[in-house]
């Protein structure tokens, strides 16, 4: 691999490397989003819930209450129809007093005065709650205007509460879904970049090792120029072998002139 390889290769992986850490940054930044949207609808939800609680108990003392208040007006209404039946017994009892000579048409008729003016006051109680209490309707009317006014936009809301909470619940699965997409992307982001990694330090080893350049093969000589080489050869061998002699006489007349007896 030579040096511009070397060049044009590993700028890429720096590139590789930045875009994994772009990613990255991006999926931390996501998975922080979606923590947070996860925890504003929570809470949003778990408020809502507690509304929808407290909404109900309203709901249904009002309910107990029109019920309680209707049953209020029945036993009104038979009060008042006993009042009537009093007003009639005492004026029966008048009447009959008014035919009884002395003393006693005196007591009858007090007693008949006397359970008049109780009729009448009941009677003033009864009219002074239908009519100033409710402001001139009847305990029906306002009961009826309870109920389909204030009771039935209580209703809606709790309806509208219970919506929410279902359009809540199905936001919440799609924000875990995103969060466990998030996931599989920070994962295969980390182990691209691992993969990329090993990449590179494979790329860096194989940079390091170094490579004999290539031999050029010989090329091939005429075979006139081959034997005279070889020609050549054997006459240095000839003269080599006559140099080798050469030297072996010199010594060995020198080895003969140290034997010579001297005079």
């Amino acid at each position: 691999m030579d040096k511009r390889q070397r060049i044009e290769i590993k700028p890429l992986f720096d590139t590789i490397d930045v875009n994994f850490s772009i990613a990255n940054e991006a999926t931390e930044y996501l998975q922080k989003s979606i923590k947070n949207i996860k925890k504003i609808v929570e809470e949003d939800i778990l408020n809502q819930r507690n509304s929808s609680k407290d909404l109900n108990y309203i709901i249904r003392d009002i309910k107990n209450n029109l019920e309680f208040t209707l049953y209020l007006v029945d036993e009104i209404n038979r009060i008042d129809e006993v009042v009537n039946q009093i007003n009639v017994l005492a004026l029966n009892t008048a009447i009959e007093a008014s035919k009884v000579d002395g003393e006693a048409s005196k007591i009858f008729g007090n007693i008949a005065r006397e359970v008049r003016e109780k009729s009448d006051q009941i009677q003033e109680i009864i009219t002074y709650i239908f009519n100033k209490e409710v402001k001139n309707k009847s305990f029906t009317e306002h009961n009826r205007y309870i109920k389909n006014s204030v009771l039935g936009l209580l209703e809606e809301r709790g309806e509208n509460i219970t919506k929410y909470l279902n359009t809540g619940e199905q936001i919440l699965r799609y924000v875990k879904k995103l969060e466990d997409w998030t996931k599989d992307i920070a994962n295969s982001n980390d182990g691209n970049r691992e993969l990329v990694q090993s990449l590179q330090s494979l790329l860096e080893e194989c940079n390091s090792l170094k490579i004999a350049p290539a031999q050029k093969p010989k090329e091939q000589k005429p075979q006139e120029e081959i034997l005279n080489e070889e020609s050549s050869e054997e006459d240095t061998e000839e003269e080599k072998q006559k140099e080798k002699k050469q030297v072996e006489r010199k010594k060995a007349v020198k080895s003969i002139i140290r034997n010579v007896p001297q005079f």
